[in-house]
């Protein structure tokens, strides 16, 4: 957390308050940006998800194609003999 404190009394330099934690601090969240990084976050599981289930259904449909391709090449081949 980063918190501006403004000027040091003498030089003017400007001062903040610095703390390290481990988790969100969503109390000091006022414009919402707490909000905007957890359905970023969001979108981005719901992204790899659907990924994920494209590049399944592309696999088996890849399977499906080369099961069949192998059927009818050896019925092919049964005929031709």
């Amino acid at each position: 957390m980063l918190l501006n404190v403004g000027l040091r009394t003498g030089d003017k330099a400007p001062m903040a308050y610095v703390e390290l934690v481990d988790r969100p601090v969503a109390d000091f969240d006022d414009d919402g940006y707490v909000d905007q990084a957890e359905e970023l976050v969001a979108e981005a599981i719901v992204e790899e998800i659907a990924e994920a289930v494209v590049e399944e259904a592309v696999e088996e449909t890849a399977e499906e194609v080369v099961e069949d391709t192998t059927v009818e090449i050896t019925e092919v081949s049964r005929r031709a003999c």
